[in-house]
């Protein structure tokens, strides 16, 4: 299915380049995601009701589940260990379940941005792309 992408710039030192948000919906469902995109994307959060998947046994290290379930948060610093010799980033495989009082899409923003250091101004006009069916 067809997905709906926006890609939204993120200044750093008054400076638009480099890093950008990106937020995905695949077309006929409410679900989404958010990251964080430095060439790969670092960070993301997966809001999908019936989502999640397996961490792997090294995640025990960070205090993190085997398993998660439904909507989760892929944090920069349980994945760091997955860049390889050559720089790439074999993919985010650690996750963390979002807390259960974010249950929209503002939530999620809002949560997104203030776990990254992202300053989201509070009168934001950043909406979930439209979904097509």
């Amino acid at each position: 299915m067809p997905e709906q992408c926006i890609k939204l710039p993120i200044e750093v030192g008054g400076v638009l380049s480099g890093p950008y948000l990106t937020v995905v919906t695949p077309s006929g469902r409410a679900d989404f995601s958010i990251s964080l995109v430095l060439g790969v994307g670092v960070t993301r959060l997966d809001f999908e009701t019936g989502g999640g998947h397996r961490n792997t046994t090294l995640a025990l290290a960070d205090g993190l589940p085997l398993v998660v379930s439904g909507r989760h948060f892929h944090r920069w610093k349980h994945n760091v260990r997955f860049i390889e010799g050559d720089g790439r980033l074999e993919g985010l495989k650690h996750a963390e379940e979002l807390p259960v009082t974010i249950r929209s899409f503002d939530a999620a923003l809002r949560f997104f941005c203030h776990e990254t250091n992202i300053h989201l101004p509070h009168g934001h006009l950043i909406e979930l792309p439209r979904i097509l069916l």
